[in-house]
């Protein structure tokens, strides 16, 4: 390029000023089964022109100096409850910790990050100290540019009243989510049983349920939440309890009723096929540790996992 071509150029840039424009955006399935929505930004360096020399210079002559590029930045958007404390984690270590707006959404912005690939963890801690599940996804941060991660949707705290209870007993459950929402409650026993109740203006819920609709035996509840613009979380970790009969110890229980069928590999309902209803099956039981149905933990390494779904893909449809 001649040098009025490159003085030219410069002096276009500089009319121009600075361009910030989105290079792309995509959406990403984090290994926490929920959705975010990744966009890359960056600034278009401005062209410092240098003086044109007086004297014909012995090689190559004047030109442009290009600053180094922008600062490497991650920012991550999302949804959580009221004045919670939004911790995130960087390849396992701390990065930053923030506190939620009022109205639970949150932006923690992380600077001075070299380029490469990462994985980001988010969790929570509600007004009564209680963590969420840590939302975690694989992220390649590009060197100069702004990477901002959105969509994140913190899952809800969720405890129980007790562990083990009568069949004439109340189970009650609470925690926090995402401010004036509808929290979904599922209850699970020999039938799913979903219970929706709402989030006031911090985001606290709680849910007030008769055993004696679920019968004897081992039980188990999570709640996820949807917001009013329709976004939605994905599931609390699972909470598990016990309906045991007046008299009994909780060791005397027998077992529930149907009593447990002999595993069919990835065929989790005992249909003779492996289809979505048994995948539907594992995202109830995603994550649970030594779960409670018998056969979701497939390779029986006692959590459910990535493992466990890639040995149901490899039977799907048989």
């Amino acid at each position: 390029m001649t040098l009025r071509k490159r003085i030219l150029l410069a002096r276009f840039v500089l009319a121009i000023g600075v361009i910030m424009t989105p290079l792309f955006s995509y959406a990403q399935s984090s290994t926490s089964s929920f959705d975010i929505s990744v966009t890359i930004t960056g600034t278009a360096p401005t062209p410092t022109p240098t003086p044109t020399p007086s004297a014909t210079p012995s090689s190559g002559g004047g030109g442009t100096v290009l600053p180094p590029a922008g600062e490497t930045t991650v920012v991550l958007q999302g949804k959580a409850y009221s004045k919670a404390i939004i911790t995130v984690l960087r390849n396992g270590s701390v990065a930053s910790a923030l506190g939620a707006r009022d109205d639970g959404t949150f932006e923690a912005r992380i600077s001075a990050v070299q380029g490469g690939v990462y994985m980001f963890g988010v969790f929570a801690e509600d007004q009564r100290g209680r963590k969420s599940l840590t939302l975690s996804f694989m992220i390649n941060v590009i060197t100069g540019m702004t990477t901002t991660i959105s969509g994140i949707f913190i899952p809800p705290t969720i405890v129980a009243n007790r562990e083990i209870f009568f069949p004439d007993e109340m189970l009650e459950l609470d925690g926090y989510a995402f401010p004036a929402g509808e929290v979904n409650v599922v209850l699970n026993s020999s039938h799913e049983i979903v219970e929706r109740v709402p989030t006031d203006g911090d985001g606290l819920w709680n849910l007030a349920f008769s055993v004696e609709r679920l019968g004897l035996g081992d039980h188990a509840s999570r709640a996820m939440v949807r917001a009013s613009d329709g976004d939605q979380s994905a599931f609390s970790e699972t909470r598990l309890f016990r309906i045991v009969p007046r008299g009994q110890t909780p060791g005397e229980v027998p077992a529930p009723s149907p009593s447990p069928r002999a595993c069919r590999g990835a065929d989790l309902n005992y249909d003779g096929k492996v289809n979505l209803t048994d995948f539907s099956v594992m995202l109830f039981w995603w994550q649970a540790r030594n779960p409670l149905h018998p056969c979701v933990d497939i390779n029986k390494d006692g959590i459910v996992n990535l493992r466990d779904f890639s040995m149901m893909m490899y039977q799907w449809a048989i």
